[in-house]
């Protein structure tokens, strides 16, 4: 029984995670709270309530990232290796 609450819990968090189904999840989370779960999907549940707030913001705005400042430090980083020879 704890196999199959665990494994469908699972995927409904997939599922919800992959939509991008920001109220599906925060459900799913605390529906979970409840079931029967394996102690290693608790913790990865505690540990989604512990960010809910910066996973809702990545999940609310998909388009904003930090690939420009990664792009910067990179050639910054390049720009010391190419120097030291």
């Amino acid at each position: 029984e704890r196999l199959k609450e665990t494994y469908e819990t699972g995927h409904r968090l997939l599922s919800a995670l992959k939509a991008n189904d920001i109220q599906q999840l925060q459900f799913i989370l605390q529906d979970s709270k409840t079931k029967d779960n394996s102690q290693g999907l608790k913790h990865v549940i505690q540990t989604l309530i512990k960010y809910m707030p910066y996973i809702s913001n990545t999940m609310r705005y998909p388009h904003l990232t930090n690939g420009p400042i990664e792009g910067i430090n990179n050639k910054i980083k390049l720009i010391k290796r190419v120097s030291y020879g």
